[in-house]
């Protein structure tokens, strides 16, 4: 072979080695496919926004300088609350969590405390009623009843600080327009006859109790009893004319009268009642047929609604949790006959 041919075949032989040398010195492969990533599912993305506006709320109680007698009771309310809710949801979802993000001074301003309570009110009702997971959507339906609760509380105390009239026993509904259908009756449901016909034996049962009460006070204080006796009266009767109930009032009832002689006691009698029967309207809502939904809401919200009303108008006193029909309430004692 000649030193040219020899030559020639040296400088081909280097080229097709340094050709694999750089091809096998990457870090793709030719015949590598485009890599995928996990996607987050609807209902992640649903919980994920959840959370996101329950953070929103509880930013809010901080940055929102409404000192009013609303704006107090709701930032009371809510920086207790607000954390229950976020923990019942995961918390927020932080894709880089040790990354500090960058202030972005083009940012639109935070909505106020009640804007926030409005929106996670509203929302949470209209995912809730469209959503996959039932699971979900039960923490959803409470977190919006707790928030519409709050946001008429708020409103009661500063009608009764400012003088306006605000009516202690009366029947309340439930507002949003996120929901349709919201009265205290339905003029139908597909809950079990037997489930409706325990719940109007509730509101007898509620209506001696408070007959009770008024037979113990005086003046003002046996009106609101006596008041809130005949609205607990009527809706039991208004059940039972819903198809396939039956009728279990009884004459006398076993009540908690005993230490009851002052109006401090009664009024705490009242409200673990009325806390009680909104229990047990809210624990019905997540499992219930979409259009009970609304109704069973509205129940337990005149139900806890009027246990707060009861209380003295502070930001503190409230019956209102956190998640309503998913955490425990005491139950009135029924320690002798009336």
């Amino acid at each position: 072979m000649s030193a040219m041919g020899l030559s020639s075949g040296f400088v081909r032989v280097t080229a097709v080695l340094t050709a694999v040398a750089l091809v096998s010195g990457c870090s793709w492969r030719l015949e590598s496919d485009t890599p995928t990533y996990p996607s987050p599912d609807a209902t992640t993305l649903e919980r994920d926004a959840a959370a996101d506006l329950e953070q929103a709320i509880l930013d809010a109680t901080t940055s929102d300088a409404d000192d009013s007698t609303s704006g107090t009771v709701l930032r009371a309310q809510e920086e207790a609350s607000a954390p229950v809710r976020l923990d019942a949801l995961g918390g927020v979802y932080e894709a880089y969590p040790d990354v500090t993000p960058t202030p972005d001074g083009t940012a639109a301003p935070a909505p106020g405390l009640v804007a926030s309570i409005i929106e996670a009110r509203d929302s949470h009702f209209t995912v809730a009623m469209s959503t996959s997971d039932r699971n979900l959507a039960g923490v959803l339906l409470s977190a919006g009843l707790s928030h519409a609760l709050t946001l008429w509380y708020a409103a009661w105390v500063d009608q009764v600080v400012t003088g306006t009239e605000a009516v202690v026993s009366a029947e309340r509904v439930l507002d949003t327009p996120a929901l349709d259908g919201e009265t205290l009756v339905p003029a139908a449901t597909q809950l079990d006859p037997a489930v409706v016909s325990q719940l109007a034996l509730t509101h007898d049962r509620a209506g001696y109790l408070y007959e009770v009460l008024g037979a113990r006070s005086t003046d003002t204080e046996r009106e609101q009893w006596l008041t809130r006796s005949a609205l607990q009266r009527a809706r039991a009767a208004a059940l039972l004319t819903l198809p396939g109930t039956e009728d279990l009032r009884e004459s006398v009832y076993v009540t908690p009268t005993r230490d009851i002689a002052d109006a401090a006691a009664r009024v705490s009698v009242a409200q673990a009642h009325e806390s009680m029967i909104g229990d047990t309207y809210a624990t019905l809502v997540s499992d219930a047929a979409t259009g009970d939904v609304a109704w069973l809401l509205s129940a337990a919200f005149d139900a806890y609604a009027q246990a707060a009303a009861y209380g003295d108008a502070t930001a503190d006193s409230a019956v209102i949790p956190a998640l309503p029909g998913l955490e425990p309430l005491p139950s009135p004692s029924s320690d002798s006959e009336a």
